[in-house]
């Protein structure tokens, strides 16, 4: 199903990925994320204004994307992490691939 208010979003993801340390977690990756891109994460978390958890429903396919650049990152287990409101909990480690010159 297109979801073209998350299309834009994971346009960002080579670029954002550069920018990222060796190894991350999806929290920080979407911290940078949204960083970068304030009003394009605003416009997307507006779609999900009406649930419960709009925060958490809008990261969660963000976060899951990431699975879908195995020439960029490597996924490398579960670890505890601050997400973007400070609360603890698991998410997603990755590791950066080095890129031949």
């Amino acid at each position: 199903m297109p979801e073209p208010h998350l299309d834009k979003l994971y346009a960002y993801y080579p670029n954002i990925i550069d920018l990222m340390p060796d190894r991350f977690s999806s929290h920080e990756f979407i911290e940078r994320l949204f960083q970068q891109h304030q009003a394009d994460f605003i416009d997307a978390l507006y779609k999900y204004r009406s649930l419960d958890a709009p925060v958490r429903s809008l990261t969660a396919p963000l976060s899951k994307q990431l699975h879908n650049h195995p020439r960029l990152v490597q996924y490398d287990g579960h670890e505890q992490s601050k997400n973007l409101f400070s609360d603890e909990g698991q998410c997603a480690v990755w590791v950066r691939k080095k890129q031949a010159s």
